[in-house]
């Protein structure tokens, strides 16, 4: 009757909706059932993955994944068959149809009927194979600086523009003012009285707020003990 055509309408119209929310998303997209086998993928993912709908339309995701491995996990903690895995974002390795590997931002929800059972799992999956790279080599830079740092035999410090607060100090400058890393960290040369002429001091941490380097300049400090020795400093504004 008339109640029946207007579900069937409302169902339609919801499928042509989903459809073209699915087909428009920016990010690769995949709808799997419950055995894993590929039931729908968008166009992001042919120009992701490099596969065309004919060619994956019934295979199981594994094709996808970078390592066997990898699938059999994801297997494990996002696609249980009960609903009983928490869907969320994650970070994964896959491989392209040209055996490329790629690392992607993928993120996945369970799709379920109207009485709440699972009728699969609908995955997107965004490259992140540049932000990786850069973080790497992020990483490596500060491993580079850490090393150096440590290392040095000149006195180095590390601290806050606004108030010359310590975050952190090496070893060779440990042994030239007497204190211990862990007894610097979080004060400043004025709590410490490392400076013998304070305006020394403020002319420092002004220089370098409107420099950003000050070079070579000569000041006189103070050993814990009291000893007072000549320094010469060189302080550069980290960009952030």
């Amino acid at each position: 009757g008339q109640d029946r055509d207007q579900a069937l309408q409302a169902l339609s119209q919801s499928q042509s909706t989903f459809q073209a929310i699915f087909q428009g998303l920016l990010d690769a997209a995949i709808y799997a059932n419950l055995d894993r086998k590929i039931q729908m993928v968008n166009p992001a993912f042919s120009s992701l993955f490099g596969y065309s709908t004919e060619e994956v339309l019934g295979r199981t995701t594994a094709l996808l994944y970078a390592h066997p491995a990898d699938y059999l996990k994801a297997g494990r903690e996002r696609f249980d068959g009960q609903g009983q895995a928490a869907p969320g974002t994650y970070t994964q390795r896959y491989r392209r149809k040209d055996g490329s590997e790629f690392w992607a931002e993928s993120s996945s929800l369970h799709v379920r009927d109207r009485d709440g059972h699972v009728l699969g799992m609908l995955g997107t999956h965004r490259d992140i194979s540049a932000r990786q790279v850069a973080e790497a080599a992020i990483a490596e830079a500060h491993a580079r600086f850490a090393a150096v740092f440590h290392s040095s035999p000149l006195g180095m410090a590390i601290g806050l523009l606004s108030d010359g607060t310590f975050l952190d100090i090496n070893a060779a400058l440990e042994r030239m003012i007497g204190y211990t890393r862990s007894e610097v960290v979080g004060k400043t040369g004025r709590d410490i009285r490392m400076w013998v002429d304070m305006d020394k001091r403020t002319e420092v941490l002004r220089r370098v707020g409107s420099e950003g380097v000050v070079m070579g300049l000569e000041a006189r400090l103070k050993h814990r003990s009291g000893a007072r020795f000549d320094g010469t400093l060189t302080r550069a504004k980290r960009s952030p």
